[in-house]
């Protein structure tokens, strides 16, 4: 996964504050990048869950087309109950693939973990978009420059602990056309 880094949030800078206002940008810078390293924690999990699943789900399929073509070509024609045996098999192992291999989760977190990666583009980019007219004002009204970043990272972090909750609920629901349109607006 390519991390996007917020390029310029420690250039901001606001060294002529008072402690209160300065403590204050520190938190806000501390809680905007906790939001990223949550967004980015959830790809590397929803990474995990899709490589386990489709690793699965491989494997038991292969092991289905498998035991179907040794029954196909009725080597085993003299053994009734090992086709039997290998019948029930292939039941069994159809059912734990639909458990553990389900095509629509698999969909859902695949479409999870790119909307994550989608969201934090868009915050990192929104970001430093919005970062520019205070850096303008910064030397001159300090003060005013400082509310202002506070309050547009404010704004940043909750639309990232929204998004997180909006994903987090598309994903239990399986409603992987939606993530796969989940943006910022």
């Amino acid at each position: 996964m390519i991390k996007i880094e917020v390029k310029n949030l420690d250039k901001v800078g606001f060294s002529t504050l008072d402690k209160g206002l300065s403590d204050a940008v520190a938190l806000s810078n501390q809680q905007l990048v906790g939001g990223l390293s949550d967004l980015d924690n959830n790809v590397v999990k929803l990474n995990k869950e899709i490589s386990s699943r489709t690793t699965i789900g491989t494997v038991l399929k292969v092991i289905v087309v498998v035991s179907g073509v040794v029954i196909a070509t009725g080597f085993l024609t003299n053994w009734n109950w090992v086709i039997q045996v290998i019948g029930g098999f292939i039941s069994l192992i159809t059912a734990v693939e639909r458990i553990f291999g389900n095509v629509d989760v698999l969909l859902s977190k695949v479409a999870g973990r790119d909307a994550y990666s989608r969201i934090r583009r868009e915050i990192v980019n929104k970001h430093e978009a919005k970062i520019i007219d205070i850096v303008q004002i910064r030397d001159t009204t300090p003060v005013e420059a400082a509310k202002e970043y506070i309050k547009v990272q404010s704004e940043i972090r909750d639309q990232i602990y929204k998004v997180d909750n909006d994903i987090k609920t598309n994903i239990e629901n399986k409603n992987y056309e939606l993530l796969g349109r989940l943006t910022l607006e």
